[in-house]
């Protein structure tokens, strides 16, 4: 199968949402359904062809009779395998973020805590101790992730 689009995507995907997304994970099949949906709003298309290589093997998969819980990778009752690993991840992000931002770490928990808290019930321990136990492995993420490229004269 071959997706192509001559428009450049309008967004950055990141690697870790597709992966999670292929994994099961309820809040990346969420996300990368929420771009989706914006992109064929907005676009009538997909312009970002890994993302639609995705949804168009879940709906092939689908189609041709395979049970939707076994495609999205959940136990029978349509729950994922209880794998926080994404959350953390985003939640931990979203603390160094505010931090960088010159938010004070007990702010930053307490904004972060407060945010996420009907989604996800957790507190501000909650979100200090994820901060903490992943803080070492968050990727630096470039200022300007398309930088324009300098022309030596």
């Amino acid at each position: 199968m071959t997706i192509s689009s001559s428009d450049p995507p309008k967004h950055y995907t990141d690697g870790h949402l597709l992966q999670e997304f292929r994994n099961g994970n309820r809040l990346a099949l969420a996300t990368v359904c929420q771009i989706a949906a914006t992109d064929l709003q907005q676009t009538g298309h997909l312009p970002d062809p890994e993302i639609a290589m995705l949804i168009c093997g879940i709906l092939t998969a689908i189609g041709a009779g395979a049970e939707p819980n076994v495609v999205f990778k959940w136990n029978k009752n349509g729950r994922p395998k209880e794998n926080h690993t994404f959350r953390n991840w985003n939640i931990a992000m979203e603390v160094r973020s505010l931090i960088e931002s010159g938010i004070s770490f007990e702010n930053a928990v307490q904004q972060v805590a407060g945010a996420t808290s009907e989604e996800f019930d957790i507190d501000d321990d909650s979100v200090r101790e994820i901060y903490k136990k992943l803080k070492k492995t968050l990727p630096k993420l470039p200022d300007d992730i398309f930088p324009i490229p300098r022309i030596k004269k």
